[in-house]
């Protein structure tokens, strides 16, 4: 048997939900409060639907045509990492099939790190090798540019009691994802925290797919930085580097 390629998986997992949804074995209304601010589904007449998502910098429009079962794709990406679309698609349709299935969850107050996620002490070395990234990337940065790319990732800043900066996204309903930042100083270097919404506990999400979700945000997010700054690699191009 062949394996499908990420860009077919994707392909055929939104044509499966697309296909539940006109057939109402999927609620719309649940559908759109899955995708909370980050997605719309628009049924634009009775054979085409349309799903507009903002994930990461990426402006994206998925068309599904009900009569020629064909699925046809624009994008924007403003970051300019066209190479995570295929890969984040994947990661977001198999995320979706998961919520769907599930209750939609309030968000919560807390927050919880990787060692704290099901399956997460085997990802505690992988997020070092993240944070080191980020900080030795993005050196004494301010919260003005992190407001600049906060229009440009659909995230914002949040605010925190001794950090520089904190930076939130929301993905899908149970997906928060926060960047924790501070300035080195006095002989301290500079560190950085990844955190989860502790409603991602509830569901159920596998590990490999929240760090590899993870590890195209801050991909995008360290691009971004630079997009912005004009800054050039200091270390590594990339996490993959």
């Amino acid at each position: 048997m062949v394996k499908m390629s990420l860009k077919e998986n994707w392909i055929e997992k939104f044509k499966t939900i697309f296909l539940k949804l006109n057939n109402k074995e999927i609620e719309e209304a649940k559908f759109q409060k899955i995708l909370e601010d980050k997605g719309k589904l628009e049924f634009l007449n009775d054979d085409v639907v349309r799903l507009n998502l903002k994930i990461f910098g990426f402006n994206i429009n998925i068309y599904f045509n009900f009569q020629t079962n064909n699925l046809n794709l624009n994008f924007e990406d403003v970051v300019g990492r066209d190479e995570d679309l295929d890969h984040l698609l994947f990661l977001y349709a198999k995320i979706l099939d998961q919520r769907i299935a599930g209750f939609i969850l309030n968000q919560e107050e807390n927050f919880v790190n990787v060692s704290m996620l099901h399956g997460g002490l085997v990802a505690k070395a992988y997020e070092k090798k993240v944070v080191d990234f980020i900080v030795n990337e993005m050196v004494d940065v301010d919260k003005e540019i992190i407001e600049k790319m906060g229009k440009i990732m659909d995230g914002f800043i949040v605010q925190h009691s001794t950090a520089d900066w904190a930076f939130e996204l929301k993905i899908v309903n149970g997906f928060r994802i926060r960047i924790i930042y501070w300035k080195g100083e006095n002989g301290i270097p500079p560190n950085a925290s990844i955190l989860y919404g502790s409603e991602i506990l509830k569901t159920g999400l596998p590990i490999e797919d929240i760090t590899i979700l993870t590890e195209i945000f801050v991909n995008r997010f360290v691009a971004c930085y630079r997009k912005i700054t004009g800054k050039k690699p200091r270390k590594w191009e990339s996490l993959y580097s």
